[in-house]
């Protein structure tokens, strides 16, 4: 079998007479010492291989260099190492999602004293919602893994910590990494009011309800895979996208392979999808479409957003602005992508302080 990700899921398959053998390739990636930490029992250390495929596999498939999404510093461990920082500083790193934690992580271990601080309740950001899903168990692996490495490098983690710039002034820190990531994009569309829209992301974090029959506005990775999971829970699932593919858009092209698989995915529920149409208008009880072959009206008691991200770049332009010491802006609250550049921008930054 492929996709050996787990100590417990190598040896079980051992045992059981499934194969005589393991051999590991995209976990190593992820995490080199993958065997040396299961022979010692340290399986929690392991840095998951969450099977993204964009550092790997994808970026095989166009010809560029294979690297790592979680593993930034692969095949540079010894050229390129983090080293102890001559400077001790007091960092201040504003999000505590993957670009944040990677970044204060990082900084940590070169001997700074790092203060995370997080608005909500919880670490992890975007990954949360995105972990939802049954089929992404590997993210929520790799959201653990953080949070456990962060607490034994004994980073100061401040939740429920929604901080202004007034706030950040105070913490006199001298240096300031912004990772407010972003926030859902909601398209002008007639009948859709801004305040009461449903985002994909209300929908996997059970902040909003939904209906019987549900229309996803956006075929990209996010609305395809809410589509598969709303349909396991045996909702009716109606995918529309202006584009003539689904997850053909976005910054940064989806690797082939899990393309691929999402569209089958999405073929096996029998999920219905609307390409070369938008939503003209939205009334209480059904959506008009405007298609390739003039308009359609569809039912629908929710429709759900997934029209991609805005940067949350209003708190870093502030203390940019305002504070006269070395501001730096990372992940999503840069520019909206994926998870391989928030965990590279994280690493390389804290790499920099």
């Amino acid at each position: 079998p492929g996709k050996i990700l787990t100590p417990d899921l190598a040896n079980n398959a051992i045992k059981s007479g499934m194969v005589d053998a393991i051999a590991l390739g995209r976990a190593l990636l992820s995490d080199a010492e993958w065997t040396n930490k299961a022979k010692e029992g340290n399986d929690d250390e392991i840095r998951p291989c969450i099977g993204c495929e964009t550092g790997c596999i994808g970026r095989i498939f166009v010809g560029q260099p294979l690297t790592c999404a979680v593993n930034p510093g692969i095949f540079n461990e010894k050229s390129d190492p983090i080293t102890t920082a001559l400077i001790k500083k007091s960092v201040a790193v504003i999000g505590g999602g993957i670009a944040g934690m990677e970044a204060a992580r990082v900084a940590k271990i070169r001997g700074h004293n790092v203060a995370l601080y997080e608005k909500s309740d919880k670490l992890g950001g975007s990954i949360i919602a995105a972990a939802v899903p049954d089929f992404k168990d590997a993210d929520r692996r790799l959201l653990e893994w953080y949070k456990r490495s962060l607490k034994k490098l004994g980073v100061n983690i401040n939740l429920n910590s929604n901080m202004n710039l007034e706030q950040i002034k105070l913490l006199q820190a001298d240096e300031i990494v912004v990772a407010a990531g972003a926030t859902p994009r909601i398209p002008p569309i007639k009948g859709l009011a801004r305040e009461n829209a449903i985002t994909a992301v209300d929908v996997l974090l059970g902040k909003k309800e939904t209906g019987n029959n549900c229309v996803i506005i956006g075929g990209g990775q996010v609305g395809c895979e809410v589509a598969v999971w709303l349909k396991e829970k045996g909702k009716n699932v109606t995918v529309v996208e202006m584009l003539g593919e689904l997850m053909a858009g976005g910054a940064e092209q989806i690797p082939i392979p899990n393309r691929l698989m999402m569209i089958d995915m999405v073929t096996y529920n029998n999920i219905n999808v609307k390409l070369n149409s938008k939503v003209e208008s939205i009334d209480s009880n059904s959506v008009k479409l405007i298609t390739a072959d003039g308009s359609e009206t569809i039912e629908a008691d929710t429709v759900i957003i997934s029209a991609g991200f805005s940067s949350n770049d209003t708190l870093y332009n502030a203390i940019n602005a305002e504070l006269p010491i070395k501001v730096w802006n990372i992940g999503d609250s840069k520019m909206p992508t994926n998870i391989q550049h928030a965990v590279s921008d994280g690493y390389a930054i804290g790499k920099s302080i």
